[in-house]
């Protein structure tokens, strides 16, 4: 079987696309795919991007139409990132949830306990200050 040709994309250009971060190819080993740990992951991100462009108001037509109220996990990074749509789900009166900072950033026993406490803490507060409210429980 011949082997298939990557083009390479000029490293400026990740520059100004991603950030110098992920065009250092500075990665959570973690979530590498079956495609290897080339950045950026180009099917993950256009997946949770329809998902919050497109998907996520097709849910909330459904709930609506059924009328039932749901609880939202919202990580830290999508409150900042898609206040739209926390103000979907708060005007809905549906309670939200702290679901960590970023899906990719996860609490780890290799953390101190100081520091799992600041990622709850700062956890909670994105979704405070999103939604004008601390998540209960």
């Amino acid at each position: 079987m011949a082997k298939r040709r990557v083009r390479r994309v000029p490293r400026h250009t990740l520059h100004r696309a991603l950030g110098a971060r992920a065009a250092a190819g500075i990665k959570d080993q973690r979530f590498i795919s079956e495609f290897g740990p080339q950045a950026p992951d180009y099917r993950t991100w256009t997946q949770r991007e329809y998902g919050n462009r497109v998907g996520i108001f097709r849910v909330l037509d459904v709930l609506d139409r059924h009328a039932i109220k749901a609880s939202v996990a919202i990580g830290a990074s999508a409150c900042e990132r898609y206040p739209a749509l926390v103000a979907e789900v708060t005007r809905r009166g549906w309670e939200v949830l702290a679901h960590g900072t970023h899906a990719t950033r996860i609490i780890s026993s290799k953390m101190t306990d100081a520091e799992q406490r600041a990622y709850i803490a700062a956890s909670i507060e994105a979704v405070a200050s999103a939604t004008g409210s601390a998540p209960k429980g």
